[in-house]
C-alpha cells in the first residue's frame, strides 16, 4: 500500500515523506531502518518518530513548516490506538516495525 501511495504522490506532484512512528515500542531500531532502507535509497525522506517520547517530532515539523500533509498514512500495530480517520483524506496502512 505504501508503494501505491508513493506512486499517487509522484503522479500528482505531492511531496512524500515517510514517517515511521512509535519507534519507542521497538527493540531493534536497525530492523525498522532495514524495512525502509529501499525508500531512502531512492530518495524518499524517512523519519523515525515517537509521539510519546517526542523523538523525531521536531524533524518532522522542520520538513514541512506550517504545512499539513495532503495525505497521511497511519499504521497502528496490535489493533490499538486511535480509530481510522475515514472520510478525512487519511489512508490507513499497517506498517509493522518489529
Amino acid at each position: 500500500m505504501l508503494d501505491r501511495l508513493l506512486i499517487l504522490a509522484e503522479n500528482n506532484d505531492l511531496l512524500a515523506i515517510i514517517c515511521a512512528n512509535k519507534v519507542d515500542l521497538i527493540d531493534e531500531m536497525e530492523e525498522c531502518q532495514r524495512l525502509f532502507a529501499a525508500y531512502e535509497e531512492i530518495g524518499y525522506p524517512v523519519l523515525y518518530t515517537s509521539a510519546r517520547t517526542g523523538q523525531g517530532v521536531e524533524l518532522l515539523r522542520e520538513e514541512r513548516p506550517g504545512q499539513r500533509p495532503e495525505v497521511a498514512v497511519r499504521g497502528v500495530r496490535g489493533g490499538g490506538g486511535a480509530p481510522p480517520a475515514r472520510g478525512r483524506g487519511v489512508a490507513t496502512k499497517q506498517a509493522p516495525c518489529r
